[in-house]
């Protein structure tokens, strides 16, 4: 819901605001159905290694945030292909 919500205000209203928060919550949607598929075609049965999973990608979503708000926001990039 999150996504959706933001992703029609940013094409209704574009803001740098509303464009941060369309693809920030974009990008946590995807990866969290990325995380969740890894682990159920893989069968992680064990509650360790589901929360490494989780940590793992969640700290690849963090710094990929960190980038995205201190470095360099390049929607255009993402637009591309």
């Amino acid at each position: 819901m999150n996504a959706w919500f933001w992703s029609t205000l940013f094409h209704a209203r574009d803001f740098p605001l509303t464009e941060r928060m369309d693809y920030f919550s974009a990008i946590f949607f995807v990866l969290s159905g990325t995380l969740v598929t890894f682990i159920r075609v893989f069968h992680i049965q064990n509650k360790l290694y589901r929360l490494l999973t989780f940590c793992v990608g969640y700290t690849f979503l963090i710094q990929h945030y960190h980038y995205m708000l201190f470095v360099n926001f390049d929607y255009g990039w993402n637009t591309l292909m």
